[in-house]
């Protein structure tokens, strides 16, 4: 099984390899590192030695949908919005099914150029309006 997964890797690592953007480069290779394990969140390092310096990149693979035990006792915490880390700049909502005992977790649209704005006319700093729109 090992085998199998470390082959999967080796391919689509060869795929990756044409890719000339960096950081889409690292965005594939953490994506197809958390697959290969089945992982829902995984960090890859990368050092740079010509730089001397030391990346990581974070992938999380999300589930959209968790089902509840009858009875069971959880605790949610969905975060908040604006200001994602995730490399996706649209929010998740989360909403409990009471009669079914599932909570979804959707990605919604909403204004991010109107947003970021704001966020300029507020004297806050520029670089908070720019982060919106690569979700990091």
């Amino acid at each position: 099984m090992l085998d199998e997964k470390v082959a999967l890797i080796m391919m689509k690592l060869s795929h990756l390899s044409v890719q000339k953007d960096r950081d889409a480069y690292l965005r594939g290779l953490v994506d197809l590192c958390s697959q290969a394990v089945d992982a829902e969140r995984c960090t890859v390092y990368v050092v740079d030695k010509r730089k001397q310096e030391l990346r990581a990149r974070v992938a999380q693979r999300t589930a959209t949908e968790i089902r509840l035990e009858e009875g069971a006792k959880v605790m949610i915490n969905v975060g908040s919005i604006g200001q994602p880390r995730d490399e996706n700049p649209n929010p998740v909502v989360c909403v409990y099914d009471t009669d079914e005992g599932v909570v979804r977790l959707t990605r919604v649209r909403y204004d991010i150029e109107k947003a970021g704005q704001k966020i300029k006319k507020a004297g806050l700093p520029e670089v908070l309006a720019e982060r919106l729109k690569y979700g990091r």
